[in-house]
Formats: C-alpha cells, structure tokens, sequence
C-alpha cells in the first residue's frame, strides 16, 4: 500500500470510512465528514472526489468507475502541476485553454449536477465503489494510467503517443508509454 502524502488516516477517519463503506443509509453530497484539524480528508473534498467518479462513470460498469477513481487518485500520487496538487485541484483545474481535466467540472456539462437529478442511493452505491481508492485501501493497478475518454468522442489529440491500457465497452483508458 502507497503512503499517504501527509499522514497515515486517523482513528476517527478510519471509522468515517467503515461507516460510509456499510450503511445503506442515505448520504447528502455535501454532507459534513468531521475530521481532525489539518487532515488530509475534509468533507468537502471526499465529496468532491465521488462527486466526480459519479459524474463521470455512475452509469458505466463498476469496473470503469474504480479506474475513473485511479485516475484520480494516480493524478494525486504524480504530484505534477500541471494536474493539481490536491484532489479538489485535481478535479477542477482548468488546461490552459480553460477546459477542466474533468468535463463534469464545468458547470455547463449535463453530469455537473448529477447529484441533484440521482436517487441517493446512487451516491452510496457510488461512495462504496470509489472511496477505497481515496483512503488508500485499494491502490492503482496501474499508476502511470492518467488519462481516459468516452467512447462516444473521437480520440482525442492528447491521446496520441499514449498506449491504451483498458478498452471497455463505454471508456477508453490510457497510460503513458514511459
């Protein structure tokens, strides 16, 4: 298992996850997670990261949602800044043409508001499958695998020099040849 970054999760974030990862109770997105001063997890930001796996694969396969999720998180790990530093950064950090790295991100997108539109039962569903990949119990199966695009778009140019690493039924995922 990767080190976390700053810290190893507290006892009180340990038990936030095991709550979130067995109740079927209903979650608000924005919903307060109370963690400890200068944790690593706020509340904002663990919504922020299932609100963008679900934005971009709440109805895809399981497995395209946990890669959604690597990605993420393999973006974190690079720490280069041209992804972000953080996760919230990560997610809503803009290339320099002003296009988010997440299409969700723009408030324009249809997915954006994905959460107001779903049952909460599909931010549970969602939070189950991707939160693992944000506390550290499951990691990359592939960590140099950053990039990814639906199906329904042409390959994009950025995709060029890339080598697909996962070719499913709704996603394309890649990672970079070095």
């Amino acid at each position: 298992m990767r080190k976390w970054y700053k810290h190893n999760p507290t006892k009180n974030e340990v038990e936030i996850s095991k709550l979130i990862m067995t109740t079927n109770q209903d979650f608000s997105p924005l919903e307060i997670f109370p963690c400890g001063n200068g944790s690593l997890y706020n509340e904002r930001e663990i919504s922020q990261f299932v609100w963008v796996c679900g934005a971009e694969a709440r109805g895809e396969s399981i497995l395209e949602l946990q890669l959604v999720a690597q990605v993420v998180m393999n973006r974190f790990f690079a720490r280069r800044t041209y992804f972000g530093l953080n996760v919230r950064d990560i997610i809503f950090k803009c290339n320099c043409s002003g296009v988010f790295q997440f299409s969700s991100a723009s408030a324009i997108d249809i997915n954006h508001h994905w959460h107001e539109r779903e049952d909460k039962s599909v931010w549970v569903k969602v939070a189950k499958i991707v939160l693992p990949y944000y506390l550290g119990s499951k990691v990359s199966s592939e960590p140099k695998m950053f990039y990814y695009h639906d199906r329904s778009i042409k390959k994009p140019s950025w995709a060029d020099g890339l080598q697909v690493i996962y070719d499913l039924p709704k996603m394309i995922f890649y990672k970079e040849n070095k």
